[in-house]
Order: structure tokens, then C-alpha cells, then sequence
């Protein structure tokens, strides 16, 4: 069963990491209103925050289910799951962080991503 949340989890995770290179694309595309790089940006920015609830949701079962079934709790994985938290949270304060939340997100989110990566590679080895 931990399988399941954790391609879910992976799965989420990249969904949401997919919005910077959209964005970007979009940007570097200049692209029109209509075109398809744009299309998909929109739909990624306006389910960004429901897909990071889901992608907390799942991580925190498969951490639970995970740690049940192996007898272990994985450390990187208890990260990733505060990464996640802490990347809700800076959503929430972009107000009272001013225009300095974009710059701590993206530095969570990168730091997010390379220890996911880590995380999937030790889990596929061990």
C-alpha cells in the first residue's frame, strides 16, 4: 500500500515542480494568450496549492504506512515532509514576507527536489 502513496507522492511533487519550467516557458516563448505553453500554466498555477495539499497528504501517509511496514523511519523522508509543510507555510506568510516569499520557495522547492531525487534513488537501491 505504501507503494501507492509513494508514486502518488512523487507524482504530486512533480506536478508542482512543473510550474517554474512553465513558467518560464511562457516567459521565454513569449507566447500567446491562447497558445498551449500558456494553457498549461494557467492550469498549473491555479492547482498549485490543492495539488500541494494533496502532495502533503500523500507524503504524510506514505510515511506512516512506510515506516509501519519496514520497522524504519526514513530521515530524508521526515525532510521532504517538513519541506513540504514549510512550503505551504511560505505560501500563506507572502504577505507579511513581502516580495521575498517567491525567492524562499523557490530555494525550498530546489532543495525539495534534490532530496527527493536522493530520497528515490536510496529507496530504489536499498
Amino acid at each position: 500500500m505504501h507503494m501507492i502513496f509513494s508514486y502518488l507522492s512523487v507524482l504530486f511533487a512533480l506536478i508542482l515542480l512543473l510550474l517554474y519550467p512553465a513558467r518560464k516557458l511562457v516567459q521565454k516563448k513569449n507566447s500567446e494568450k491562447n497558445g498551449t505553453p500558456s494553457t498549461i500554466h494557467k492550469y498549473l498555477r491555479k492547482t498549485h496549492a490543492a495539488v500541494g495539499i494533496l502532495a502533503i497528504v500523500a507524503v504524510f501517509i506514505h510515511c506512516r504506512i512506510a515506516a509501519e511496514a519496514t520497522g524504519e523511519k526514513s530521515l530524508l523522508g521526515s525532510v521532504l515532509l517538513i519541506l513540504l509543510i514549510l512550503l505551504a507555510l511560505n505560501y500563506g506568510l507572502r504577505k507579511p514576507l513581502g516580495r521575498h516569499w517567491k525567492i524562499i520557495h523557490q530555494i525550498l522547492a530546489a532543495a525539495f527536489f534534490v532530496l527527493m531525487v536522493c530520497h528515490v534513488v536510496i529507496s530504489i537501491l536499498a
